[in-house]
């Protein structure tokens, strides 16, 4: 994004808000005509700032998906749900039964399909998911080295790990 923005002589202004304050800073920023877009990060799903920001009718992007909505948006992702999926199937053909998942904040979207495409996988093979073997936590190498611990410790251990980034795997 920022090399992007750089090619083309554009600028990029973070306006950081807390999360209780997030309606208050897009209206202001909007209001004051600060920018031209608004780039949306870490959506959630049914995510009230995509509602917000098209009701105010500037131009925005999300990275990620929110759902639920009547409208079409510009977002960027990938099938998070499908990428898991395929990782867990893998992990099973290779003759692991007791998968683990080290993942994001679980309130957002692309943690909820992550969790969602293991589940599939292991359910498409008479198996499940315990929920000890669920690890929701921020992306952090030490909030990985953490989870990856206290899974190891269990008396029944996973056999894998799906880990949600390279930073924390």
């Amino acid at each position: 994004l920022g090399d992007y923005a750089r090619s083309h002589e554009l600028d990029l202004v973070l306006s950081p808000a807390d999360a209780d304050d997030q309606e208050t800073t897009y209206r202001r920023i909007v209001a004051n005509r600060q920018v031209d877009a608004v780039y949306i990060s870490s959506p959630r799903p049914v995510d009230r700032r995509v509602a917000l920001v098209n009701t105010l009718g500037i131009p925005f992007i999300v990275h990620g998906r929110s759902e639920g909505f009547d409208f079409d948006y510009a977002f960027t992702d990938i099938d998070n749900e499908g990428a898991f999926h395929e990782a867990a199937r893998l992990l099973i053909q290779l003759g692991h039964r007791r998968l683990a998942l080290i993942n994001g904040d679980d309130r957002e979207t692309f943690a909820i399909h992550r969790e969602r495409g293991v589940r599939r996988a292991l359910a498409a093979s008479g198996l499940s998911l315990s929920e000890r073997h669920v690890c929701s936590v921020d992306m952090t190498e030490e909030n990985g080295y953490r989870a990856t611990r206290r899974l190891l410790e269990e008396d029944d251990a996973p056999t894998a790990i799906a880990c949600s980034s390279l930073i924390m795997a």
